[in-house]
């Protein structure tokens, strides 16, 4: 009887863990990216992968037939079955952090290499084709806040052409095309990765600043991290040159030849490490780059990377190695794992989505990403009072009017922090400012408005992982009127010097994507006009789903008894592209 008793209060135990398990709250899908995971699994088995695991070899439990759940629903899967003691074992898949679980998470895969001691050399063919190798070298501090480095090296060559002045950067855990502060550079992923990048003087004239690749401490694979987004010919006859690179993240490249965007995205992968490698370390310090991706640059001058299949989730495809070309590791790993419910408890295998949400480190889901869309749309300018001066009217002087005559620039700017920020005009006139024809101003009477219609749009994944900014200014100006030409006469007063209203370089409106709140808030204003003040909205938020106007007054600072002023609206959306 006793032993009876204590049997009944040890399944009472597990039951109440269990319940506690299975009352968690929904898991992220996209967790994993964010948190660092125990290693308590609780009831699982199978949670961690063996000592032995090799996604490569024959039995690789991806080419089971049971596992054909890649990127679906993971809780639309799973069995149940009864034991003899009333307990219920469930077979639930789930997805496993690539980097927690893998051989390739050893800093010692491989082999040892201590990267702060080797610095890396490059050359290019005549047809940019790159060569690289690690030898051993110091670094010099370049800045601690970027955790850069840098070193000069030898001459070398690119398309033919000597290069000298030579310098070679690296960036130890921070990738150099987002700020070094962004939440993109602050997970603990990015740590493993030290990007290269290169500068000299092609034919000692004409600068060049190349990105290189990015090396992977522990797996000794190599990524590319940066594509061209402008090319440039720097002397006639010879070919163009990048001039500007962009994060791999943008998911495309400019053409060299047309112009245009030349996309390599794959639906599914959101960051540069989870495309296919360009190369692979070797131990002696070359790195072997893959045939395919030389073929791409000199080739196609296309530095884009590929995931071959073009399925970011396949697991199915080896993973890159020596002579060998394959996927990344870091890809979800799709497995199942089984956990024993006592009698009485809960059968159904949604009931635990949150099981080992913080061991093992498990994944509720593949890591599908979201996408999101912002749109921010010009809607009006209005002039809610202005005085403008009619040079020369009277013999005696001139006359004071209750209008506007305007010139405006509405503009606006989204970016995350794989794009540069830059005032876009949504909505222009001519060139504002200077002399400016009559008949080219806008005329705008007390409290009147002109309906504008630009927008600008920016699709964004995996939001929560990024900093995502939203920037309102514009360029006014107002003018004074006299019988031939206007002139940016002062704002509010004849004859007080700068006409200007607004100004994009001196006053702006930022906002933030905060993940906390799930909105954009307000993150900064720059307000440093010397002749006008920004009113606005400072608890202003936009939520995902919502679709808001937002204004801007302008009020001008300058003669009590002017008090003149005018209104720019916009139109902000943020929505779920899905």
């Amino acid at each position: 009887m006793k032993i009876k008793k204590i049997y009944l209060f040890i399944l009472l135990i597990v039951a109440v863990f269990m319940l506690i398990y299975s009352c968690g709250s929904r898991f992220n899908p996209r967790y994993y990216y964010n948190k660092s995971l125990n290693t308590n699994t609780g009831y699982i088995g199978g949670g961690n992968l063996p000592d032995d695991f090799d996604p490569d070899i024959e039995d690789d439990p991806f080419d089971n037939p049971n596992y054909t759940n890649q990127g679906g629903d993971t809780n639309s899967g799973g069995s149940t079955i009864t034991n003899s003691d009333g307990s219920t074992t469930i077979t639930k898949t789930v997805y496993l952090d690539p980097f927690q679980n893998g051989e390739w998470n050893d800093p010692n895969y491989r082999f040892s290499m201590n990267f702060d001691n080797m610095v890396i050399q490059a050359s290019f063919d005549g047809n940019n084709r790159p060569s690289y190798k690690l030898v051993n070298g110091g670094w010099n501090l370049g800045n601690a806040r970027e955790k850069s480095y840098y070193y000069n090296g030898s001459d070398t060559s690119a398309a033919g052409n000597h290069i000298s002045s030579v310098q070679y950067w690296l960036y130890k855990g921070r990738n150099p095309l987002f700020k070094p502060d962004a939440r993109y550079n602050q997970t603990n992923r990015i740590e493993r990765f030290y990007f290269y990048r290169f500068n000299g003087k092609a034919l000692g004239l004409v600068y060049i600043d190349n990105y290189l690749i990015a090396i992977d401490k522990y797996s000794k694979l190599v990524f590319g991290f940066a594509v061209p987004v402008e090319w440039k010919q720097y002397v006639a006859g010879t070919p163009k040159a990048p001039v500007n690179w962009g994060s791999v993240e943008l998911g495309y490249e400019i053409n060299k030849d047309s112009g245009g965007k030349a996309s390599f995205k794959v639906n599914g992968a959101s960051y540069f490490y989870e495309y296919d490698p360009v190369g692979i370390l070797k131990s002696d310090g070359t790195i072997e780059m893959y045939q395919w991706c030389l073929d791409s640059i000199g080739n196609n001058s296309r530095y884009g990377p590929r995931i071959g299949g073009n399925n970011a989730r396949d697991t199915s495809r080896a993973i890159a190695t020596y002579g060998k070309p394959g996927r990344s590791p870091y890809i979800p790993i799709q497995t199942n794992i089984t956990i024993v419910v006592p009698p009485g408890g809960s059968t159904n295998v949604d009931d635990y989505t949150n099981i080992g949400g913080g061991g093992g480190g498990i994944i509720e889901d593949d890591g599908e990403i979201t996408k999101d869309i912002i749109t921010v749309t010009a809607k009006s300018f209005k002039s809610i009072k202005a005085y403008s001066w009619h040079y020369n009217v009277y013999l005696s002087g001139n006359l004071k009017r209750s209008v506007g005559f305007y010139n405006y620039k509405i503009g606006a700017a989204i970016y995350d922090d794989s794009f540069p920020s830059g005032i876009r005009y949504l909505a222009s006139m001519n060139d504002v400012g200077g002399i400016t024809p009559y008949e080219d101003l806008l005329k705008l009477d007390w409290n009147e408005q002109v309906n504008l219609s630009g927008t600008q749009t920016f699709e964004v994944e995996d939001i929560r992982n990024k900093d995502v900014y939203i920037e309102l200014g514009s360029d006014i100006a107002k003018y004074n009127l006299n019988t031939v030409y206007v002139d940016t006469a002062g704002f509010g007063r004849y004859g007080s010097g700068s006409g200007w209203i607004a100004q994009s370089g001196s006053q702006k409106i930022t906002f933030l994507y905060n993940d906390d709140k799930g909105a954009f808030e307000i993150y900064s204003k720059r307000n440093q006009n010397t002749f006008s003040d920004m009113s606005i909205n400072n608890n202003f938020t936009l939520k995902r789903g919502e679709k808001k106007d937002y204004t801007i007054r302008y009020l001008w600072k300058g003669i009590t008894g002017f008090y003149e002023c005018a209104d720019v609206t916009y139109t902000l959306e943020f929505k779920s592209a899905s």
